[in-house]
């Protein structure tokens, strides 16, 4: 709960982004690395050697749309072959 690690000073901030922990020993442990705590949603722009593969929260490196449907048709594939098909009416 937020607002009781708040009470507590269970947080930290971090470049923007605001942390609550449930106990005092976690804070020095944020602390030696928080970028190991982020959160992926916390992630804007992605540049690995100089190539820049998301940007504003977009991926550029992949076409998204042909993967999201890729997966759905393996997913129903998985789904017939297990012969769940009629839970998802």
């Amino acid at each position: 709960d937020p607002a009781w690690a708040e009470k507590r000073g269970l947080f930290r901030d971090y470049e923007g982004t605001r942390y609550w922990f449930c106990c005092p020993e976690c804070g020095p442990l944020f602390d030696a690395d928080p970028a190991h705590y982020a959160n992926a949603a916390d992630v804007d722009t992605v540049i690995v050697d100089g190539k820049i593969l998301m940007e504003g929260r977009r991926v550029l490196s992949v076409d998204e749309d042909s993967v999201l449907q890729d997966a759905e048709r393996q997913a129903a594939t998985i789904i017939d072959r297990a012969g769940l098909s009629h839970l998802l009416t």
